[in-house]
Formats: structure tokens, sequence, C-alpha cells
């Protein structure tokens, strides 16, 4: 091997070595800068929370979010009143069958019921049933 073959070896193992040092140094520079931006973010997002430092964006936001999970509450609500009210009058409608009405007649009464709650008023009904009348009116006769 002579000397410029051996001048050339140094050269090219100089170069490979200063292009590793250079990118060795340029990525811990280039994480060192991500960490320390990363750091900045953190901190400037703890003084905001800590003084209450929230930008209109972030209040728009989180008064959307609220109003939307009010709204679902509100929804979640009318639906479980909406369901309590088709079991209530399927209830009353089964009671006003089994006690012998018309089943025409308490479909009837159902539908004045539902118009109703529609309006906001509610219907109370007072039934008698003419079994009592018979008997009260046959007890009346028995004694006169």
């Amino acid at each position: 091997m002579n000397a410029i073959q051996l001048f050339m070896i140094v050269v090219q193992l100089t170069f490979y070595l200063t292009v590793i040092c250079f990118k060795a140094i340029y990525y811990a520079l280039y994480y060192i800068w991500r960490g320390a931006v990363w750091l900045l973010k953190l901190l400037w997002r703890g003084l905001r929370a800590l003084f209450g430092w929230v930008d209109d964006k972030s209040r728009e936001k989180e008064q959307r979010k609220a109003e939307e999970e009010r709204q679902a509450e509100e929804a979640r609500r009318r639906a479980q009143e909406e369901a309590e009210w088709v079991e209530k009058k399927n209830r009353a409608y089964t009671k006003l069958i089994d006690s012998g009405m018309d089943p025409e007649v308490a479909e009837e009464l159902m539908d004045k019921a539902e118009e109703a709650k529609k309006k906001g008023t509610k219907l109370v009904l007072h039934f008698t049933s003419d079994k009592k009348k018979d008997e009260a009116a046959d007890v009346g006769t028995d004694e006169g």
C-alpha cells in the first residue's frame, strides 16, 4: 500500500466520521429542540389552566359541549317520559277492557287522553259500574 492509497483511506474515513458526527449532532439538536418545544407547550397549558387563561375557541368549545350534553339529557328525559306515558296508557287501556268496557269506547278514551296530554291538561275519569247501581236498586226494592 503506497502513501497515496493510505492518504485516500484517511480522507474517506475522515469524511465518513465527519458525516456521522454531523448527523449525530443534528439529531441530538433536533430531539433536544422537540423536547424543549414539548416542555414549553406543557408549561403553557399548565399556566393557562392554573390561571384560567382560556381562549375564546376553548370557551366556545366547552359551551357547545355543555349544550350538547344538556340536549342529550333532555332527549333522554323526554324519551323516558314518553315510554312511561305509553306504558301508563297501555295499563289504563287494559284495565278498562278488563273492567268490561267496550274496546272501541276504551280506545276513544285513550285518544282523548292523548289529546289532553298534548294540550298539557289532565283527563280525570270517574267510573261507576252498572252492577253497583243494579245492586243498589235491588237492595232498595227489597227493603221498600
